[in-house]
């Protein structure tokens, strides 16, 4: 394990993977009530038989052995299924709400939420898919057989995460260190569907960030991703300003008083009640 601060707890159990070949096992720091908690909500999930994959804090710590304690539980489902997990979680008595119709429904049971997603934050274009699910990693957390994000689609969800109060910039630099640059770049690409500038950002974050390992880096996609931060106003008009897919808050400004068009605002995937619109 990889950690800057002793955890709170005592070993509660074991996350287990198998990645490239070999077996992973890291050790879970979790109170007791809250192992039981995160064990019965992951029963829950497995007895819904809808197609899901554990991400967040815990796909991250798979991935790089770095912990940090967490009371959210994480699982990514396509916008289909969001009702019928929902009301699988009301059956069981937990208190259930769709917080966004764009990409996020929760699980309440305070101080523990589950975050159900089933978009990435801020781009409801990019919903989840089957593909999203089917290239996950086998698992079991805490006893409980499950799926993983992969790294690909751990990195896209956490690209476009840089507002003012979050940003998972240093999570993407983690993970490509701690895969020595062996990521499907294509495949990373195509799930931001093309916005292969955005990798390019944290790409040259990781540069300056760790300058002894840029040869870990994608040489191919870094040429194209230049080439398109080159591309003239005429060709790029189309997507218009971006700024409110990163950070709502600080580049409204920019919609609400200099005429800039929102070219992430996209009409919500589910209705109120939890259905696909």
């Amino acid at each position: 394990m990889t950690t800057l601060t002793t955890p709170r707890y005592d070993r509660a159990g074991d996350l287990e993977l198998s990645f490239r070949g070999r077996a992973v096992v890291r050790p879970l720091y979790l109170a007791p009530a809250e192992a039981r908690l995160f064990r019965r909500w992951l029963e829950i999930m497995r007895g819904t038989a809808v197609p899901y994959a554990l991400g967040g804090a815990y796909a991250h710590y798979a991935l790089t052995g770095i912990w940090r304690d967490s009371k959210d539980l994480d699982v990514f489902v396509r916008p289909q299924d969001v009702r019928v997990v929902l009301d699988a979680f009301d059956e069981a008595g937990f208190d259930t709400e769709l917080r966004d119709a764009h990409w996020l429904a929760k699980v309440h049971s305070p101080p523990h939420l589950l975050d159900i997603l089933f978009a990435v934050r801020h781009m409801s274009r990019l919903r989840i898919s089957d593909d999203w699910l089917e290239s996950g990693l086998a698992a079991r957390f805490l006893g409980v057989p499950t799926r993983m994000l992969g790294p690909e689609e751990t990195l896209a969800t956490k690209a476009y995460v840089a507002n003012r109060d979050r940003y998972d910039g240093a999570d993407i630099l983690h993970i490509i260190h701690a895969l020595q640059g062996e990521v499907d770049w294509r495949r990373t690409a195509d799930l931001l569907e093309g916005d292969e500038e955005i990798l390019l950002w944290h790409l040259i974050l990781f540069g300056f960030v760790y300058p002894m390992h840029r040869d870990w880096l994608p040489r191919e996609l870094l040429r194209r991703a230049f080439e398109r931060v080159q591309t003239g106003p005429g060709d790029v008009a189309g997507r218009a300003f971006r700024g409110m897919v990163l950070d709502p808050v600080s580049f409204r400004v920019d919609v609400a008083e200099r005429g800039y068009r929102d070219a992430g605002a996209h009409p919500p995937i589910l209705d109120r009640s939890g259905r696909p619109l």
